[in-house]
């Protein structure tokens, strides 16, 4: 699997200030582009339907944002905090999180298409329904996300922590989970998510347990 890393430029202008950028975009129907937003800090922004490309978010704040039908082309959130957001039908293309803090966010509907999870905390995220296709996760925390009902190809996972994270009818077929960890997971009572999931023979003990198998 080969995934397509964000193009951005190597100097983009530095902007701490984007309250009046996005009260522009959004008044004038107009995209944020080429921009190094860092240091930004706002809290229950309504940033909604905005369209951001050649874009690197770095040590931001975004508390309780709305993030609703945005599209991310070309993005990069670096030690942003993005807890609590609503990103649910929004659309990411060569976008990277990279140890990002992201509790609680909604990606609900959303589809992420080439997107990189790098040593990022994603507990108790919403991505129900969610299309993903060549995504990978490295050092991420999933514990107690909802994946249900989601549309998955081409993930690639290391070092992730999937611990009680829920993936109730969502087909988990060719995922090799062997360089990450598996406990508690949340699936339908005939697991038919499991099938082709690809474990080792401590996680399919694990897994066993689901079903009330003792392994010894």
């Amino acid at each position: 699997m080969k995934i397509q890393k964000p193009k951005l430029q190597n100097k983009l202008p530095e902007i701490i200030d984007i309250i009046e950028l996005l009260q522009e975009a959004k008044e004038n129907e107009t995209e944020i582009e080429e921009l190094h937003i860092k240091g930004a800090c706002l809290v229950g922004e309504d940033i909604k339907g905005i369209r951001f490309n050649q874009v690197f978010f770095e040590n931001s704040r975004f508390h309780e944002c709305d993030f609703e039908k945005c599209t991310f082309i070309d993005v990069i959130f670096k030690n942003c905090d993005l807890s609590n957001c609503d990103m649910s039908q929004a659309y990411f293309n060569r976008c990277e999180f990279e140890m990002d803090k992201v509790l609680g966010a909604k990606f609900k509907e959303s589809i992420l298409k080439d997107v990189s999870m790098i040593e990022s905390n994603f507990q108790y995220v919403n991505f129900s329904e969610t299309k993903m296709n060549v995504v990978e996760v490295y050092g991420s925390n999933f514990e107690s996300a909802s994946m249900a009902d989601c549309q998955i190809k081409n993930l690639k996972c290391e070092k992730a922590e999937f611990i009680k994270t829920n993936f109730f009818r969502t087909p988990l077929k060719g995922i090799d989970f062997t360089k990450s960890t598996i406990t508690g997971m949340i699936v339908s009572a005939e697991g038919t998510e499991l099938r082709g999931a690809i474990v080792d023979l401590y996680q399919a003990s694990e897994l066993a347990k689901l079903f009330g198998v003792v392994v010894v």
